[in-house]
């Protein structure tokens, strides 16, 4: 009697230990050091992707800031130069507007090009968190206690 309860004992656990190995059906087994490379992996782009997005929403807020600045500053520009050109003559009036309404343009070039990699960022950044937080759980380990192949169990799943 003792002979077949420890044989059954060790199909037992054989059986458990191959059911952990093979995992669940459409998933294929990962070794130590596989799961541990792809948890790593998925943890790295989340991280990148979380860079990715506050840098892109500075970069986005700061060029949106600086193009105001800059037509803010072409407004004044223009208004100031067209009144100060004013004392000149009609036509010294126009000229200074026009001068004066030049003042901001870099300012305008350079926040429209920030906020265009500001949006890149983000438009990159956030899939990625997204995708490498799903992969993260999913690799995370759960225990459960349900119906096995060999009736009721507590399992360890990966």
């Amino acid at each position: 009697m003792r002979k077949v309860i420890v044989t059954l004992a060790l199909l037992l656990l054989s059986g458990a230990a191959w059911a952990q190995y093979a995992g669940s059906a459409g998933t294929s087994a990962t070794t130590g050091t596989e799961y541990e490379q792809a948890f790593r992996k998925a943890k790295s782009g989340k991280n990148t992707g979380i860079g990715l997005t506050v840098a892109g929403g500075v970069a986005l807020l700061g060029g949106g800031t600086a193009t105001m600045l800059g037509v803010t500053g072409s407004m004044f520009g223009a208004f100031i130069g067209g009144t100060v050109g004013s004392i000149g003559g009609k036509e010294s009036g126009q000229q200074g507007a026009q001068e004066g309404a030049k003042a901001g343009e870099p300012y305008i070039v350079g926040g429209l090009i920030a906020a265009g990699a500001g949006i890149v960022g983000l438009a990159v950044g956030i899939p990625m968190i997204v995708k490498n937080n799903k992969k993260l759980k999913s690799l995370q380990s759960q225990v459960s206690l349900g119906p096995t192949g060999n009736g009721v169990g507590l399992a360890l799943r990966f």
